[in-house]
């Protein structure tokens, strides 16, 4: 998540990108600046949760998957309550989702498709 296409690094850049071009939403905490920049229409309103899912997904998965495999059945569903969904099946769903949204926002500012 932190690496993938769409996944943190991307997010992270895109907040940092508009920061500068833009001389907005200079906060030192990531969380703060993408709602600073999605509230003057640089960023979607939903950015910031995308953000925060695969954040909680990196944290939580250097405890339930430190080798980064699939987790067995117990960690999978220890994994999914760390990061706020209902089960494993979710968590790749909202790992997706997020991923795809942030795709979408590198493609609106850059013009390239992740």
């Amino acid at each position: 998540v932190k690496l993938a296409r769409g996944g943190l690094v991307d997010s992270e850049f895109l907040a940092h990108y508009l920061q500068l071009r833009e001389g907005i939403a200079l906060h030192t905490g990531l969380e703060h600046a993408l709602a600073a920049l999605a509230e003057a229409g640089w960023r979607a309103p939903d950015h910031a949760a995308h953000h925060l899912m695969l954040t909680r997904v990196l944290i939580a998965a250097r405890l339930f998957a430190p080798d980064g495999a699939v987790p067995p059945p117990v960690a999978q569903a220890a994994l999914a309550q760390a990061c706020g969904v209902a089960d494993f099946s979710a968590l790749m769903q909202a790992i997706a989702t997020a991923r795809r949204a942030i795709a979408a926002q590198w493609a609106a500012t850059f013009g390239q498709t992740l």
